[in-house]
Formats: structure tokens, C-alpha cells, sequence
């Protein structure tokens, strides 16, 4: 969807986040993949990324590492993180500061940028681990209700202040709850420490594992290979033989049959995206990004 064709030889990702991007490193899984795409082969991936734990929206636009890195190049794909708890309201206050944060003080600094990501992130596993919030996401799909429902607003707002260039939103949480509710149509319990579902978490409850961060880089390879690309295959991939990264070897963890639900689970919601009109399907022309 952003790479254009041919594709640069270095596609470039600045990571605005925390420790949904930083846990098993998803900037560098991802571009472990998109170096593996078929379509493209030789395409690489430069990657820059600010992720303080538990770092908010406010708390990005007042980093002067945050603006230090988007000002620093004219970023390809530019994603934006908010604080897993704020999206889905919890906290009006918050909420609205984040809002601000975002279209007037973040995402002008990526007007340069040929596509900005909003991260969609998941609910955790039992609901909020955190005592002020869990009145608020006493479990997990209320959680991943909120949630999905305060970034689709954060996608909205982008749209009408014009404050970025194109916006799309990287539907990871999405993913997540399509694979609990294939659980629950199987008549199986997802929140069983066995279940797929819940290897998706580390032991923490709310933490990608390394399953999770394999769905959310999954997501972010649909979302920027150009539109009908399959997910990149890495396994037997020639590129990877003489590769030692700890991305490698983190992948190579992962069973055949959780790939394959986990890559069924990443397709399924970036389809549906696509199919609502949330997410832009997008065509590079000449540098130009049309809808």
C-alpha cells in the first residue's frame, strides 16, 4: 500500500511509541519481513525509533527526541503510539490530551512523511492490569472495544484537521480479537494459559510475547506493501542464512500452525479495514499518494 513500484532501495520507518514497539523489538521484525517480500526482493528497511515504557501522546509532543527524529529525514511510513490505556477513555482528561497532542503538535511533524500509521493496539488479556482503569476495561473486549473505538477517533480527527498527510490506522488489535473470537466460535476458552490467544501476552498479561509481536508485524507488513502482496514468507527465505538477529531467531520460534492463524488473523483485519473505508488504499505515482 505505500511502498510504490519499484520500490526504494531503502524504505525508511520512524517508530513513535513505547513498549509495544520496543518488547522483541517490532521495528526490527518487521523489517526482517518486508526484507523477505517477494515482490520486491532487495528492498531494505531503515528504522528509527523513540519508545520510552508507558509514554503517551502528551508525553511524545513534549520529547525532544520525538522531534529530533521526525525532523531529522523525510520519513517514508511514520507510525504513532498512544499509551495503551488512553485510548479507550478511561480518563476524559487524558484523552483529550492526547487528542491535542496529536493533530497539533505530532502529526504536523510528519507532514513531510509519505504515510502516517496510527498503531492500533490491543486490550489486555483480563482487562486493565491497572487498578485506576479497571472500572473502566473490567476484561478484554470491552478493553479492545474502547480501544479500536478511541483510535478510529484519533484517525477522524487527523482527517478533518488536515494536520498530516495521508492517515491510515495499522489494525494490530483488530487481529488480536479475531483470533479470541475463533476461540470462542471453536468452543474453546481464548483466556486458557494454552490458548492461542493468550500466548499472544507475556506472563504480564498485557505485553506482546514474541506470537504478538509477529501478529502486529504482520499487520504492518499489509499495511505497507503495496495492496494484494501476501505476507512475506521468511521461513527458507536465502536472505536469512547467513542472518544472525535476534529478530531471526525470535521467528524461528514460532510454529508453522500459530503462523498460520496468527498470518490468517493479520489478513482477515486489514481486509476488513479496507473493505469499511477506514483504511486508504493507497498508490504511490511519482512521489504523489493518491486515495
Amino acid at each position: 500500500m505505500v511502498l510504490p513500484k519499484p520500490p526504494p532501495a531503502k524504505l525508511s520507518i520512524a517508530w513513535v511509541g513505547n513498549s509495544f514497539v520496543y518488547f522483541n523489538d517490532l521495528p526490527s521484525m518487521l523489517a526482517t519481513l518486508l526484507l523477505c517480500a517477494k515482490p520486491f526482493p532487495g528492498t531494505t528497511v531503515e528504522y528509527d525509533s523513540v519508545a520510552p515504557g508507558g509514554q503517551r501522546f502528551a508525553g511524545h509532543a513534549d520529547d525532544t527526541a520525538v522531534a529530533g527524529m521526525l525532523r531529522r529525514r523525510a520519513w517514508d511510513v511514520v507510525v504513532l503510539q498512544d499509551n495503551s490505556g488512553v485510548p479507550g477513555g478511561y480518563d476524559s482528561g487524558r484523552y483529550a490530551e492526547s487528542a491535542y497532542a496529536l493533530t497539533d503538535r505530532l502529526a504536523p511533524l510528519t507532514r513531510d512523511s509519505l504515510v502516517c500509521l496510527l498503531y492500533g493496539t490491543w486490550g489486555h488479556r483480563f482487562g486493565s492490569v491497572y487498578a485506576e482503569q479497571q472500572a473502566a476495561y473490567p476484561d478484554y473486549k470491552t478493553m479492545q472495544k474502547l480501544t479500536t473505538h478511541g483510535i478510529d477517533q484519533y484517525k477522524r480527527l487527523l482527517d478533518r484537521t488536515q494536520s498530516c498527510g495521508t492517515v491510515g490506522i495499522a489494525p494490530v488489535g483488530d487481529a488480536w480479537e479475531r483470533i479470541y473470537d475463533e476461540d470462542v466460535r471453536a468452543k474453546r476458552d481464548p483466556l486458557a494459559d494454552d490458548s492461542l490467544f493468550s500466548r499472544l501476552y507475556k506472563k504480564d498479561k498485557f505485553h506482546p510475547s514474541v506470537l504478538g509481536t509477529f501478529l502486529a508485524a504482520c499487520v504492518f507488513a499489509l499495511m505497507i506493501l503495496p495492496e494484494g502482496s501476501p505476507i512475506p514468507e521468511w521461513r527458507g527465505d536465502p536472505r536469512l542464512d547467513d542472518e544472525e538477529s535476534e529478530a531471526v531467531a525470535r521467528l524461528v520460534t514460532i510454529s508453522k500452525e500459530d503462523e498460520h492463524r496468527l498470518r490468517a488473523a493479520a489478513l482477515a483485519a486489514v481486509g476488513k479495514r479496507i473493505d469499511d473505508g477506514w483504511v486508504p488504499n493507497w498508490v504511490s505515482d511519482g512521489g504523489k499518494v493518491e486515495l
